[in-house]
């Protein structure tokens, strides 16, 4: 897959159709990201170890039909918004 031409209505489409799952979809993105952060240093922190386990609590729900709107579309926060605790 694509990650850099993924559109959120293909990626949600993909995963409805088993065309990868949530997993492979976040593995996909960090990927990317360990291709470009050493150039471009965009991240100050990240979450693998969390958006791993929540991309396999999505695939849960997309087994048993009980996925959401956006279930398993991986997202960046930029740092000037307060997430804590999330």
């Amino acid at each position: 897959m694509d990650i850099a031409a993924l559109t959120v209505k293909q990626a949600l489409a993909d995963l409805k159709a088993k065309k990868y799952n949530c997993v492979e979809l976040v593995d996909s993105c960090f990927t990317k990201i360990d291709f470009w952060e050493p150039k471009i240093k965009a991240f100050i922190s990240q979450k693998r170890k969390l958006a791993l386990r929540q991309a396999a609590e999505s695939d849960f729900r997309y087994q048993n039909g009980t996925s959401r709107l956006l279930e398993g579309i991986p997202i960046a926060v930029k740092d000037n918004f307060n997430i804590q605790g999330w």
